[in-house]
């Protein structure tokens, strides 16, 4: 809320030229989705909103089909199960339960870690996304995807730097 207050300040009092886009797309986004946002404006990294705002990092957010990537591993979050019977959401929500819906406390929070890392699902996001950047990477040329990272390699080696 204090981060929202600060932000219409400057809108109203702002002189260059922004775009309203890509404010409209990143709004209700988690603040760790926008490169942590509010610990990184608390530490004053950021002196300027709007040109953080126009950071390269942020295009593959508000690029248009960003909101089917979010869809798609909301769907893994509902449906992969990471205990028997049991999705990651179904073990947030029993947690929550039994904590009278209060912040988890740090053991919860280390319980779910760990059912994350034991499961495929980091595995399955993270596939998710490189397919995501792979099949825009036309409208994303500020990202690199595994194909292009391995051609990179590959011909950096191929180099007479490199070679015998």
């Amino acid at each position: 809320m204090h981060l929202l207050q600060i932000v219409d300040i400057k809108i109203d009092s702002y002189a260059k030229p922004m775009d309203l886009n890509n404010l409209v797309n990143i709004w209700g986004k988690h603040v760790s989705l926008l490169n942590d946002l509010l610990i990184r404006f608390e530490m004053s990294m950021i002196n300027d909103l709007f040109e953080f705002f126009k950071q390269p990092f942020l295009s593959g957010m508000v690029y248009d089909k960003f909101p089917s990537l979010m869809e798609e591993i909301r769907e893994l979050f509902l449906g992969m199960e990471v205990q028997t019977d049991k999705t990651i959401a179904d073990s947030v929500v029993e947690m929550l339960d039994k904590n009278n819906w209060k912040i988890l406390n740090d053991l919860q929070n280390i319980q779910l870690r760990r059912l994350l890392h034991d499961s495929i699902l980091v595995s399955e996001i993270e596939d998710k996304v490189l397919e995501y950047i792979q099949k825009n990477r036309i409208h994303l040329p500020m990202y690199a995807y595994p194909s292009l990272v391995g051609r990179l390699l590959r011909s950096h080696k191929q180099t007479p730097l490199f070679s015998k």
